[in-house]
């Protein structure tokens, strides 16, 4: 800025009108410009990036929506099965359900063994029953461990 703008700009008088004309006035390091700013800034994000890829990484969670009820779940019509004649009738009833569960997909791993467990009956709930007596307590199956 030029003598005359800042003596226009902060009056004649004032000790600013002057500040530029003093010997130690130019002694700070100039503002760093807005390319080194930027990459600095750019250097920060990377860094936080990586920091968040090792120790501090989230990690996924089953969501955590309650809202689908069993009953849900059977407006779907899912069939029950009771037991197979034939090993392919299982492999089909599991099919059937894993569709039905694509129509939620809410649904946790958790809520899917506990749902479809409700469609086993006869034989096939009598193994379901002894399948949750040997779980550990407290522990509840998921739908992995259940297929």
């Amino acid at each position: 800025m030029r003598k005359k703008d800042e003596a226009l700009l902060y009056g004649e008088h004032s000790q600013w009108a002057t500040l530029g004309s003093e010997p130690h006035a130019n002694d700070a390091p100039p503002p760093p410009e807005l390319a080194t700013l930027v990459v600095q800034q750019a250097e920060l994000i990377r860094l936080l990036a990586e920091e968040r890829q090792g120790h501090g990484q989230l990690q996924p969670r089953e969501p955590r929506n309650r809202g689908i009820s069993y009953r849900d779940f059977e407006e779907l019509r899912p069939p029950v099965f009771t037991k197979c004649p034939e090993p392919l009738d299982a492999d089909d009833w599991l099919r059937t359900i894993k569709s039905k569960f694509t129509l939620l997909p809410e649904l946790t791993e958790q809520q899917k063994a506990r749902f479809a467990g409700q469609l086993l009956q006869g034989p096939a709930g009598a193994w379901h029953a002894t399948f949750l007596e040997m779980q550990r307590a407290g522990h509840k199956p998921t739908w992995e461990e259940f297929t």
